[in-house]
């Protein structure tokens, strides 16, 4: 008998919490920021909240008429069905070094986006020592419009693109979202 005590007594008050956030009486605390360094000691970032963290997949990128290797570091879903990260670290081998300077790199890879995608939004990134571009773009994914802010920046060795994707512009532009980007920093050793 007293072992059925507890049971129903954890059971009411979980009965309740439910009942008191249907309600609006209690709300959860929202997910707290994450902050991510790179295996590699490239870069950092904080997301905002429910990050899934995920080992980095090898992929390619297309420039120039050629496959391009590039490390995909994906976080998965920042909140439920909202918004979708990615940052793809693209080391520049010699053939594209010894043709374009970092803002080159950057506008070799934009124009490339520009072909595929309707842009909606262009912005320089203002810092001199790592050229860069800011881009929102339109696009159809399985069926749905998307809107994708793309963040490219370009140093002697490497090229990053942070990139956020959700289903409405509001969204994209929500304050929590765009700091996304403002935390994303580039460390000493990719410089």
């Amino acid at each position: 008998m007293g072992s059925m005590y507890f049971p129903r007594r954890f059971l009411m008050g979980i009965g309740l919490l439910i009942a008191l956030t249907a309600c609006g009486a209690v709300t959860p605390a929202p997910p707290e920021p994450v902050e991510f360094i790179d295996p590699k000691g490239l870069f950092s970032v904080t997301y905002p909240g429910a990050f899934r963290r995920s080992d980095p997949k090898d992929s390619s990128l297309y420039a120039e008429q050629r496959a391009i290797p590039t490390t995909v570091y994906d976080a998965g879903r920042l909140a439920p069905t909202v918004a979708y990260s990615t940052i793809l670290v693209t080391p520049l081998d010699d053939t594209l070094m010894d043709r374009f300077d970092p803002a080159g790199i950057v506008a070799l890879f934009s124009n490339e986006l520009k072909k595929r995608t309707k842009v909606l939004k262009e912005v320089p990134l203002t810092d001199p020592a790592q050229p860069g571009l800011s881009m929102t773009v339109e696009a159809l994914q399985k069926g749905e419009t998307s809107f994708t802010r793309i963040d490219y920046r370009a140093t002697a060795n490497y090229l990053f693109q942070v990139t956020l994707t959700t289903k409405s512009l509001e969204q994209l532009e929500s304050p929590e979202n765009q700091a996304f980007f403002t935390s994303f920093k580039l460390l000493p050793v990719s410089q």
